[in-house]
């Protein structure tokens, strides 16, 4: 620039001098060479400070890439992979159904099974329109288009964040199911990223259905309640399907602040936020304007609005429902859920029992209302108990149990645990888990009827009532009434009179230990038997180590109910996962321990046991139905049984004391107390069944036949027995029929 004012300024010189003419067009080129010049460089400059910054800035942005890359890979878990695990191990409430006269299936209102979370499983095509409307209303009016993010209001949300707006919400309903399901809850720039890829990589693999359906099933809406269906049944005690438009919008009023929102404790806020739910489903044209009157208008009726609540709004453990208090059918359904988890998962107790309350599962149980309804109502009567038992009110009150079968499928019909109303859930029941000394009771299956299927025995053949031996100079067994021993007695005599000498006898004469001992185990399926009740008393009197259960000692009995055939007792027929697929088909054991002609003659054996004048069963009698059993005590009348059928009914009452002790001899006089609990149920199931319906006696099978017979030798009567025959007619099958007259008399 100087050199070029230098010149210039020596033309001017010359000029002004007439020295010499100036070549301005000569000047002129060079000046536009120098000035090109200066330009040139100018912008060689311009673009090497925008090429370095444009350098810098991609050095910096790769910098920032790898640098992002590097925290994606190592901070960020987007992997979804186990999404389907995770919804498979949330906790689900367990439902119980009965099986009613049409073959449907009938819910146990309010007996659900759930642990710390109460959620029903519903499908998306159950749920209502107006529901999942609500829910997208409020939550994300662009669910439906969005691809797992809505970006308008995540950026608006960022926006929030960075100006210290912590609350400010940007998440999509995808995203919410995805917190609700891993439980990430934290607000952190880091969390918030990895949940917007887990959306996204979700919305790949899951139709906007299966979305919706999860996270309807899976939010949580107060009072202890997770998903809609349990929050319709617990607001307004109906299936989800049923909701209306304005119950629909108070469920999802709920979702934002349970606690601030739910109809229960705070009903004006939830009114007003259902309010703002309907205005948007309007304005978003989800309801027409005479919809959303109508249900602006109406009043929310909750099922139960005299729950209790709490003025304290941020204490949620106050707003939860109480579960009621199991009945004693649902604890022996735990009970035996427990038991099929266990074998078929080869589990613990613990987590057995954990999946029984938290799996979800939808379980068919054999429960009667009818015989379950009518057994409470007995047993919750202590001034009942007390007249019919003899037993007066006082400060130690004895216990009693009671369990009743289909005499045919050995189904649980009804079960009661304990006298008076049960409080608590999962109490001691006396029916399935105590085991006491079954005495007499149990001769019928460890004697009687393995004698009678071996050929051993017969209806009526004779045994000598005597002493098996000696005690200390005493004889031993005694019977019901002391030193009365009757000498030859027949079968059908000992087991009315409850004769403790004949079963000996029979057992170590002819049965043998070892064979009674494996028909009560293996064929009879009792479980409580130890190697030490390996001998005649613990067999033949029923004096076992540990005991037995109400529920085995009835069950064996379906032997004689269904025509020889063993069938092992249940209260679970079928339990289904929640998608109501098929998880166990529990189909009962089930073992040949009679012929149909034999169980045919034990059954007359029982009946006489109930209705000869001298037996110890007779205040049994149903009248009007043919009537079976045997009574059962043991020394000193500590326990009192009774076990008995008519071909409706099959049933077994304990009655004793909590703590084992001899019952009063003034009140065991007046009767067995087990006896008439059993009688009153009876009569009052049965005079509930219509006459059409009504059954009232077993066929005796073809094979069976009827033979008169000496009750002295049990032989065809000859001239000489005379008294000893008395028109007695006995029932035998066509190869045990008396043949041989009697040489006896």
């Amino acid at each position: 620039m100087n050199s070029f004012m230098n010149k210039l300024k020596g033309a001017l010189i010359l000029t002004q001098g007439n020295i010499e003419a100036v070549d301005w067009k000569l000047q002129g080129k060079e000046a536009t060479k120098t000035v090109g010049r200066i330009g040139v460089k100018t912008v060689a400059i311009l673009v090497n400070i925008i090429l370095t910054v444009i350098l810098v800035a991609v050095i910096t942005g790769a910098i920032v890439g790898v640098a992002a890359v590097v925290y994606l890979t190592n901070f960020i878990d987007d992997d979804i992979s186990n999404f389907e695990v995770m919804v498979t191990e949330q906790s689900y409430t367990t439902i119980f159904f009965t099986v009613n006269e049409h073959g449907g299936y009938d819910e146990l209102v309010g007996q659900n099974l759930h642990g710390q979370y109460n959620r029903i499983w519903a499908y998306y095509e159950i749920m209502p329109r107006h529901l999942i409307d609500a829910f997208i209303a409020i939550e994300d009016r662009r669910f439906m288009d969005h691809n797992g993010v809505d970006w308008r209001r995540t950026i608006n949300a960022t926006m929030g964040f960075m100006s210290g707006n912590i609350d400010s919400g940007g998440s999509t309903l995808t995203q919410q199911l995805i917190k609700n399901i891993t439980g990430d809850m934290d607000n952190t720039p880091q969390r918030k990223i990895q949940e917007i890829f887990r959306a996204v990589n979700l919305e790949r693999v899951l139709t906007k259905q299966e979305i919706i359906q999860l996270y309807l099933n899976t939010i949580y809406l107060a009072r202890g309640n997770y998903g809609v269906q349990a929050a319709s049944w617990s607001y307004f005690g109906k299936c989800v399907s049923e909701l209306t438009l304005i119950e629909a919008a108070a469920i999802a009023s709920i979702t934002q602040f349970p606690t601030r929102w739910n109809p229960v404790a705070n009903p004006d806020q939830n009114q007003m936020r259902r309010d703002t739910i309907l205005r948007e489903m309007y304005f978003q044209g989800r309801i027409t304007r005479a919809e959303f009157e109508e249900a602006h208008e109406q009043e929310l009726v909750l099922y139960n609005p005299n729950r209790p609540t709490t003025d304290d709004e941020n204490d949620e453990s106050e707003l939860r429902v109480e579960q009621p208090a199991t009945t004693w059918y649902i604890d022996a359904v735990i009970l035996e859920m427990r038991d099929i988890f266990m074998e078929r998962y080869n589990i613990t107790s613990g987590a057995a029992t954990r999946m029984v309350f938290s799996g979800g599962f939808q379980v068919i149980t054999a429960k009667d209302r009818n015989v379950q309804a009518t057994m409470e109502a007995v047993f919750e009567d202590d001034a009942l108990i007390s007249r019919i038992t003899g037993f007066r009110q006082s400060l130690l009150q004895p216990q009693a149990s009671m369990i009743i079968l289909h005499p045919r499928t050995g189904n649980v019909l009804g079960v009661v645990g304990a006298r008076g109303e049960k409080t608590q859930s999962r109490m001691f029941c006396y029916a399935t888990q105590a085991m006491r000394q079954p005495g007499s009771a149990i001769k019928p299956v460890a004697t009687y009827a393995p004698a009678l299927e071996a050929g051993h025995i017969t209806y009526a053949m004779a045994i000598n009532d005597r002493p098996y031996t000696t005690i200390n100079g005493n004889p031993w067994p005694v019977n019901v009434v002391r030193n009365n021993f009757r000498g030859w007695t027949p079968v059908r005599d000992a087991m009315a009179r409850s004769v403790n000498t004949i079963p000996v006898w029979i057992l170590s004469d002819m049965i043998g230990i070892d064979n009674a001992f494996e028909f009560l185990t293996e064929t009879a399926n009792f479980t409580t038997f130890v190697d030490a009740d390996r001998a005649i008393a613990p067999i033949a009197l029923g004096g076992m180590t540990i005991g037995v259960t109400v529920q085995e000692l009835t069950a064996s009995f379906t032997m004689f109910t269904n025509d020889g055939m063993f069938t092992e007792s249940r209260t679970v027929l079928r339990i289904y996962d929640r998608g109501w697929e098929r998880v166990v088909e529990n189909t009962p054991a089930m073992n040949v321990a009679l012929s149909v002609e034999n169980a045919a003659i034990m059954r007359q054996l029982l009946h006489d046991a109930v209705n000869q004048s001298n037996s110890t069963g007779l205040r049994a009698r149903v009248t009007g139905f043919d009537t079976f059993g045997k009574t059962g005590s043991t020394n000193r009348n500590i326990d009192r049984w009774f076990v008995g059928f008519t071909p409706h009914y099959l049933g077994g009452v304990w009655f004793g004391y909590s703590i084992p002790q001899p019952q009063r001899p003034a009140v065991a006089n007046q009767g067995n107390p087990a006896l008439r609990i059993w009688h009153e149920v009876m009569d009052r199931l049965h005079r509930q069944i219509p006459a059409g319906e009504r059954v009232t006696s077993f066929p005796r099978p073809a094979g069976v036949v009827t033979a008169s017979f000496c009750t002295r030798s049990g032989l065809l009567p000859s001239p000489r027995c005379g008294a000893n025959v008395s028109g007695r007619h006995g029932y035998f099958t066509n190869a045990t029929r008396p043949s041989i007259a009697c040489n006896r008399c």
